[in-house]
């Protein structure tokens, strides 16, 4: 039993030094090859066939393809060598990558013993004239002549067309404008225009700015809001109790400007302050106060979603013409992003202006003899201001 294992164990200790001697052998023939500037490469053709070379690192890539075709076919082009090679490719295997026709061996970054594929080019065959009208889509029209008789199912619904902003009620806000700088300047002319200002300005004081409600203010400031949050909304909402609430708890209140608006309420207090210390203006202009004031009010009670100014800013727009793009197109996000990469018309400023004397509505409003007698009227132009403070106000005046 023992001289049996013993023969066994003799056994494969000689074949493994002999492995490991061919193995050593191996190493030494790549070495000097590649001492001697050549390399040992394994060809293999299409149909498998194997070819073990050593070859010159400084032969060209194609004169490599026309020794292989010799070798495994027995051709070669006498009068053209190169002609023959070039419906050849060499791939290698390792890099997995075709090497190019022109290029030396040792600018291909071989290595001894790598594998390189020998394979034909795909040849493109040429498109006759009558193939490629065959193959040539149908227009447009062609597809609607022939598909007209077919009924269509699971259409997709037309896409609606975009809307840019709020057009109407920025033409409806200017329409007033131009018909109350109109109407001042008719008044303006009459002798009592002093006494219809007084009249006019005490009503809008009464409805427009008013002083909180003592009682409200308690009862909010019970609730955990701070006085001057409450002061603010009870004069912007008209001591509203339903609306100050709605104000007061709005989520992007503290994103406004507390410091413009709380000087906005004072100098509103102070309006008639203003207007009547002020004897020199002719009455059209201290009704231009009352618009300007009008206009601060709606810039500053204008509240911005900043969930949509933060997405639009994501798009790299600075916060400042997010902001008056919001204003422009009313929060609505698809429309300030058309106003944003459009031409930027209309402006902030644009907005609360009057027509110009050239535009057609402007025309027609001026040539209406029934429009310009009715603008002489001291209360067609207090219900105007109150209806462009707001639409609701319309609703005050509608037996008038």
């Amino acid at each position: 039993m023992f001289p049996w294992v013993r023969t066994k164990l003799s056994a494969i200790n000689l074949l493994f030094k002999t492995n490991k001697s061919s193995s050593k052998d191996t190493t030494m023939q790549i070495k000097l090859a590649e001492q001697n500037n050549g390399i040992k490469l394994n060809i293999i053709s299409p149909e498998g066939s194997v070819w073990i070379l050593d070859v010159s690192q400084s032969i060209v890539v194609s004169e490599l393809i026309s020794m292989a075709l010799f070798h495994f076919y027995n051709i070669s082009d006498l009068n053209e060598p190169l002609s023959l090679a070039q419906s050849y490719k060499l791939i290698s295997v390792s890099r997995k990558a075709p090497l190019d026709f022109s290029m030396m061996l040792q600018e291909c970054n071989l290595k001894s013993y790598d594998e390189l594929l020998l394979i034909e080019k795909s040849k493109s065959s040429p498109v006759s004239p009558s193939t490629s009208k065959s193959t040539k889509s149908p227009s447009k029209r062609q597809i609607i002549e022939a598909t007209r008789s077919i009924e269509s199912k699971h259409a997709k619904p037309p896409i609606p067309p975009h809307q840019d902003y709020n057009d109407t009620d920025i033409d409806m806000r200017k329409v007033f404008i131009s018909l109350i700088e109109v109407s001042s300047k008719i008044l303006s002319a009459r002798e009592d225009a002093d006494t219809i200002y007084e009249t006019i300005l005490e009503k809008i004081q009464s409805k427009l700015y008013v002083t909180p409600d003592k009682s409200l203010m308690k009862k909010f400031t019970n609730m955990g809001f701070t006085e001057q949050q409450v002061i603010i909304a009870l004069k912007l909402k008209r001591n509203n109790t339903t609306e100050t609430l709605e104000w007061l708890l709005d989520s992007n209140n503290k994103y406004l400007d507390y410091a413009s608006i709380v000087t906005y309420l004072n100098e509103s207090d102070n309006l008639q302050k203003l207007t009547t210390e002020k004897n020199s203006l002719a009455f059209y202009q201290k009704i231009d106060i009352i618009l300007e004031d009008y206009k601060r009010r709606r810039l500053l009670e204008f509240k911005f979603d900043m969930n949509v100014v933060n997405n639009i800013k994501e798009m790299g727009f600075s916060e400042k013409e997010v902001k008056e793009a919001l204003r422009i197109a009313n929060n609505n996000q698809i429309s300030a992003c058309h106003w944003l990469v459009g031409d930027r018309l209309p402006r902030v400023e644009d907005m609360d202006c009057a027509l110009s004397s050239d535009h057609p509505i402007y025309k027609a409003l001026i040539s209406n003899p029934v429009i310009m007698l009715g603008l002489g009227n001291p209360r067609l132009l207090l219900a105007m201001l109150c209806i462009l403070d707001s639409t609701h106000n319309s609703n005050l005046w509608m037996q008038d």
